[in-house]
């Protein structure tokens, strides 16, 4: 069973890392490397000051929002929160099929014994929130600028399976004793000890999930996802700025959503590809140059992973957590026995 599940992943890996030299292959596409040079730009160094600011505050709010994810759960020091979601971010960069979104459950049940599965369901939550923000800033540059007729698609696309999941979640959430009551006869042909840890899971989902009963607390917390956003669109129209670009805001925040978009299917290490081919995809729609996307996308992919690793790096550091101890437990052969 192990085996099976360790050649599954490996060959995810592969597809993965497929997707993501594919779309590098295309991001080099009508590329003129001998025109290529930095000096083309007409930088602007006193916009790296507030783009070092503004990136140091989004994960000061990231923490914060976090927090109030799971003060359901458990009253937990900002501090850790901080630091645990540092972490979680750097991983998830450096490992592939995004397994690194396994970090934060570990390290929240190391360090407070909450449940794997109960931090997953704030984690998806989380994810679930930034979604339905970007979902409503991908309608607002739609209608504010001629776009493809597939962006809108896909927003639709998103929205739809959007509703879908938040209603299957209040469903499952206020009727649990019915999906228990739909799966009983499945769960009868299994070994009691089997059906005891199913029940577990079920549970911990539940208790995961317990934050939608607390509506204020959602809408805060979908208005610091919108603070979150925003602030990552000023980041970019500083680093136009920065490179010369003449662009506006409108332009920024296009930029930011189909590269949230690009980087969500599924990728290698470091989202290298899909990173690069969403910002270039983004910045045709303004008709700019492609050796100045191409250039943009990788001024881009260069400081904000840089900033991801350095700051995930000092907050490890700050810990009494070893890499080693990370690579054991984010490891699916024995993660499954962490729940």
């Amino acid at each position: 069973m192990l085996n099976l599940r360790s050649t599954i992943m490996k060959k995810k890996g592969i597809i993965s890392s497929i997707i993501g030299s594919v779309l590098l292959y295309l991001s080099l596409q009508g590329v003129k490397f001998s025109e290529i040079s930095l000096s083309n730009g007409d930088f602007n160094a006193s916009f790296l000051i507030p783009i070092v600011v503004l990136m140091l505050l989004v994960p000061l709010i990231r923490a914060l929002r976090l927090k109030l994810l799971f003060s359901h759960l458990h009253n937990i020091q900002y501090s850790q929160v901080f630091l645990v979601n540092n972490i979680g971010y750097l991983f998830i960069m450096l490992l592939p099929l995004r397994l690194g979104e396994l970090a934060i459950p570990y390290l929240m049940k190391r360090n407070n014994g909450i449940s794997m599965v109960s931090t997953m369901s704030v984690i998806f939550i989380e994810r679930m929130i930034d979604f339905i923000v970007l979902v409503g800033f991908l309608f607002f540059i739609y209608f504010m600028l001629l776009l493809p007729p597939w962006l809108l698609k896909s927003g639709i696309i998103i929205s739809l399976g959007l509703g879908i999941i938040i209603v299957s979640l209040f469903v499952s959430y206020r009727r649990s004793g019915f999906i228990k009551t739909l799966i009983e006869p499945l769960l009868k042909r299994m070994p009691q000890h089997i059906q005891d840890k199913i029940d577990g899971i079920l549970r911990r989902l539940r208790e995961g999930f317990g934050i939608i009963q607390s509506p204020g607390l959602i809408f805060l917390t979908i208005v610091i996802s919108i603070i979150v956003w925003v602030i990552s669109v000023i980041i970019i129209y500083c680093l136009f700025r920065f490179y010369g670009i003449n662009l506006g805001f409108i332009a920024a925040m296009t930029v930011m959503v189909v590269n949230v978009i690009g980087i969500s299917i599924p990728a290698g290490p470091g989202v290298i590809g899909n990173f690069q081919y969403s910002c270039i995809i983004a910045l045709s729609f303004f008709g700019l140059d492609r050796n100045v996307s191409f250039i943009f996308s990788n001024l881009y992919y260069v400081i904000s992973m840089s900033f991801t690793m350095l700051i995930g790096i000092i907050s490890f550091m700050a810990t009494d957590i070893s890499f080693r101890e990370i690579k054991e437990n984010l490891n699916l052969d024995e993660s499954s026995s962490s729940i």
